[in-house]
């Protein structure tokens, strides 16, 4: 069951500009990578929040449309971003609105591990495309986050309900869509860090190093680099070879033009 004051605060669950820099930066990132599929195409953003990822594609989509299921983050939304191809509307996520095949192109931020009934959601999002249309989500990395709450003995995020691995995420997709890809999202470093990470596929220094100070102290004197904490979104990469390592998976796929 989703925690109810998130219906009322716009801070509650979400992202916000206002709010931590790296988790802002983290998620600019990713709309910054769906910008060139967002040009000149019909876009419905799943879980639009504050507002800031959509009212970002808007700027050269065709029309963008922001689905929240708070009131109170919907009206937000709409006083501060005001584009005439830009619409926000509040809607439950497992039940989409508007007419069936409406949208080139779905983003999707952030949002699954926060629903229990993920097909549900995907079943709504397939309904939502045209044929051959696209969609983009995230998730985050379920193995990484067990192995913090390990390290931290505490839960990582009380609002996560249903958190998938890269593995399950992406045949979760593979269900619904066709070429599925899947990238890891990693803070930007030197190329001896890229190297390190690419080598630690299993995820070894989370498991042998069990102090989160000794890891972040390690990556910072070894690799001399930031850790996840980056708070500019020109710091974050997204690599298909860094998928296992990083904290949040990005999936793109296609949806089949015949289903």
């Amino acid at each position: 069951m989703k925690p109810t004051a998130s219906l009322r605060e716009v801070e509650a669950e979400r992202v916000v500009p206002w709010g931590s820099p790296a988790q802002y930066a983290w998620h600019v990132a990713r709309y910054r990578f769906a910008l060139s599929l967002a040009r000149g195409n019909r876009v419905l953003d799943v879980g639009s929040g504050e507002g800031y990822g959509a009212a970002l594609m808007a700027e050269s989509a065709k029309h963008v449309v922001g689905v929240d299921y708070s009131p109170a983050a919907v009206e937000h939304a709409r006083d501060r971003y005001e584009h005439p191809n830009l619409t926000f509307v509040e809607a439950d996520v497992r039940s989409l609105p508007g007419p069936p095949e409406s949208f080139d192109l779905v983003t999707c931020f952030e949002v699954l591990e926060h629903i229990d009934d993920h097909r549900a959601l995907l079943d709504g999002i397939q309904r939502a495309l045209v044929p051959g249309g696209t969609l983009l989500m995230s998730s985050p990395n379920a193995e990484l986050e067990r192995l913090h709450e390990l390290v931290t003995g505490r839960e990582h995020y009380a609002y996560h309900v249903n958190v998938l691995t890269a593995g399950g995420f992406e045949a979760l997709l593979g269900h619904h869509f066709t070429d599925v890809m899947l990238y890891g999202q990693y803070a930007r470093g030197n190329r001896l860090r890229f190297v390190l990470k690419l080598m630690d596929r299993y995820n070894l220094r989370h498991r042998l190093m069990r102090s989160r100070s000794l890891q972040i102290g390690v990556s910072q004197r070894v690799m001399g680099t930031p850790t996840e904490g980056s708070t500019s979104a020109d710091d974050v990469e997204f690599s298909r070879l860094m998928v296992r390592q990083s904290p949040i998976v990005l999936a793109r796929a296609r949806l089949p033009k015949q289903f």
